[in-house]
């Protein structure tokens, strides 16, 4: 058997590491383990490097309850291998089907919400600088293709970032077939999740059917789209870095700028469009511009002006647990978290909303609409699709509007109200407030 410290897998992690600072100033890292393959080598590399990177290793697992005996199993086995490894371990066990149901939310959605808050949970309780998750290349394309279907920006088709915030990624840059031979070569245990092989959710399907097909054509599908993912990463912090004004004059500015505010404003823009998009703004023609989402760019004297599309736009906003301060969501809106010191800094936002909760520890979090969503406002329960058509608000942005959440549970909902349960008249009594701007003008539904 070789050497574990020479094995090309872990060579790879420790690259990702270094070419992307993941580990810089860290000092405690706490696993998500959930007992499969990948998180279980991800335990075992991270093991063989605590001496490398001098950083203490915590695991944490959280039992879904959706598998019967298949999800204590998957318990038992984590348990076990970090009682051999002398790793201190968190588990909690949280019945994922019954908050699902009581938040109309898909099994998917709610464990991932339900992970999530326990690790942040585990985090602030015990001082550990990042969470490391166990997503890899092979994840990093299904989320590729995933985005490019419902459509996304040039953010989205830089796949799942290496850091962010207290979140690493270390096994980025591993395929699947790299993580399984690990496992086999170096006898590493790890248990299979039935649910994987179901197609019943939109990322299954892209796993079985899809992803599949698109092997048959190119078998190394999994390293070209990482490729790709990176070069679109590089150009999405090129694009964030670039100060853009669209009534700024950009004639006479150099043509990576001028492509890089246009893609900034419009999102992903075909090469020749964007080329003919420069050459007008260089030129100082005046033209109009049709793009694929259906919004007009004007391009006059050297300067454009994007107009909104008349038809629907697709976007979707993924489930984003809000830190204190000001939180941008890939859909384009700004939501700021303000707790009652912070509380003046939210009066320059469109929308602004009070909530009353008991537990401080309780995550706020927002993502887009979902099928049966309701909200009990002053007695009323109202269903939010109702609601939206009733405020005739377009339904190309009723996706982009977020949905509050406080551990899971709706709070409030822009133009709708504040749930009940969470529903304060004072200021003085709120437990937060929260500021937000959207992407797109808002009087006529307010």
């Amino acid at each position: 058997m070789s050497s574990k410290g020479s094995s090309k897998l872990r060579l790879r992690i420790i690259r990702t590491i270094d070419e992307n600072s993941l580990l810089d100033g860290v000092k405690s890292v706490l696993l998500g383990f959930s007992g499969g393959a990948d998180s279980a080598v991800l335990f075992d590399v991270l093991l063989s490097l605590r001496k490398k990177y001098s950083f203490t290793l915590y695991a944490a697992h959280v039992n879904h309850m959706i598998r019967g005996a298949e999800s204590d199993r998957d318990e038992e086995l984590v348990r076990l291998v970090c009682q051999k490894a002398g790793v201190k371990l968190f588990v909690k066990r949280i019945d994922v089907p019954a908050i699902a149901a009581e938040n109309s939310q898909s099994l998917e959605l709610a464990a991932r919400d339900a992970r999530y808050r326990f690790f942040n949970e585990c985090v602030e309780e015990n001082g550990i600088d990042v969470i490391a998750t166990a997503h890899n290349a092979c994840d990093n394309t299904e989320t590729l293709l995933l985005n490019l279907v419902r459509g996304t920006s040039v953010k989205g088709l830089a796949g799942i970032p290496y850091k962010r915030k207290k979140i690493i990624r270390p096994l980025r840059d591993c395929t699947r077939d790299m993580i399984t031979e690990y496992a086999l070569r170096y006898g590493v245990t790890y248990v299979t999740d039935s649910t994987n092989l179901i197609d019943d959710c939109s990322r299954n399907i892209i796993r079985l059917k899809v992803i599949p097909e698109l092997r048959r054509i190119n078998p190394s599908l999994d390293t070209v789209v990482l490729a790709e993912s990176k070069s679109f990463s590089e150009l999405s912090s090129l694009i964030d870095g670039v100060q853009t004004d669209r009534r700024s004059n950009y004639a006479d500015m150099p043509d990576y700028l001028i492509r890089a505010a246009v893609i900034k404003e419009c999102g992903i823009v075909d090469r020749e469009l964007l080329s003919r998009i420069a050459d007008a703004l260089r030129s100082r023609k005046n033209l109009s511009f049709t793009l694929a989402d259906g919004k007009t760019l004007k391009v006059s004297d050297g300067e454009f002006k994007l107009s909104a599309a008349d038809k629907e736009v697709v976007g979707k906003i993924e489930y984003t647990a809000l830190l204190p301060g000001k939180n941008e969501l890939d859909c384009g809106s700004t939501v700021f978290l303000a707790y009652p010191e912070s509380f003046n800094e939210i009066y320059n936002y469109t929308t602004t909303l009070r909530l009353s909760f008991d537990n401080i520890n309780s995550v706020v979090s927002v993502r887009s609409r979902s099928e049966g969503d309701r909200i009990s406002v002053r007695g009323m329960t109202k269903s939010v699709k109702k609601e939206f058509i009733n405020k005739k608000i377009p339904r190309e942005y009723r996706d982009l509007i977020p949905v509050i959440c406080v551990d899971g549970a709706i709070a409030a909902i822009p133009f709708i109200g504040v749930d009940d349960s969470f529903y304060v008249k004072n200021q003085a009594d709120a437990s937060v407030c929260l500021g937000i701007d959207f992407p797109f003008e808002t009087k006529s539904f307010s």
